[in-house]
């Protein structure tokens, strides 16, 4: 993260979150992710049924940030893009997938530029 100087790092590819946490997660239509900050903090970002769950399965996880379910009344990426705020205010954010979460199982995303406008997004996947 120092080297592309980057604030933290969002991971939503189940095979990510398993490499990084040694946390398995199904991907549903309910989203979920894992924010590794610069200062190496684990954060769960996801539905409020997986709240406590999440750190049971892995103790690299130090916090846990959830929604109440989807669709609700508030986007689960409005409260990813509050807690990524608090957590990493403007820094330069890494993620494995430049949509945040892919679209499946009936889950519909916002654009990112949408959901993050003040940070500059970095596809870690590609590089």
């Amino acid at each position: 993260m120092a080297k592309r100087d980057l604030g933290g790092v969002f991971l939503s590819s189940p095979t990510n979150i398993k490499y990084f946490t040694g946390m398995v997660y199904i991907q549903t239509e309910r989203p979920a992710g894992i924010l590794v900050t610069s200062d190496s903090e684990v954060y769960f970002m996801g539905p409020k049924l997986e709240e406590e769950h999440c750190m049971f399965l892995s103790s690299l996880i130090s916090n846990s940030y959830s929604y109440f379910d989807y669709p609700g009344k508030v986007h689960p990426f409005k409260q990813f893009s509050k807690w990524i705020h608090d957590l990493m205010s403007g820094r330069n954010l890494g993620v494995d997938n430049t949509s945040l979460y892919p679209s499946i199982y009936g889950f519909r995303g916002l654009p990112v530029s949408e959901v993050l406008p003040d940070y500059n997004v970095v596809d870690i996947a590609s590089t």
